[in-house]
C-alpha cells in the first residue's frame, strides 16, 4: 500500500477507560469492531484513554468513538453513519 492510499483512510478514534478493567469496556469494543470490520480497509483506528487530559478537555463520554468532529456514543449510531463518513472523506 503506498502512502497516497494510506492518506485516504478515514481516522477513527475509539475512547475507552484503558486504566480500568477491560471487563468494563470489552463489550463496547466488541460492538465497535463489529461495526468497523466491513470498512476495515478504508479506515485507520486508534484506541485512546477516555480518562486522558485530551479526552477531558474535549468533554468526551467515558466510552465513545470520534470521527473528525463527530462523537458517537454507540456502535449502532456509528454503523448508521460510517458509510456516509467514508464516502465524504474520499471526496
Amino acid at each position: 500500500m503506498d502512502s497516497q492510499q494510506q492518506k485516504q483512510k478515514l481516522k477513527v478514534d475509539i475512547y475507552v477507560p484503558t486504566s480500568r478493567c477491560t471487563c468494563d469496556w470489552e463489550g463496547f469494543m466488541n460492538m465497535i469492531f463489529e461495526a468497523l470490520m466491513p470498512y476495515i480497509k478504508e479506515i485507520e483506528f486508534d484506541t485512546k484513554n477516555s480518562e486522558s487530559e485530551e479526552a477531558k478537555l474535549r468533554k468526551l463520554p467515558i466510552q465513545c468513538i470520534v470521527v473528525g468532529e463527530e462523537v458517537f456514543n454507540s456502535a449502532s449510531s456509528l454503523k448508521a453513519k460510517l458509510p456516509a463518513l467514508i464516502q465524504n472523506h474520499r471526496g
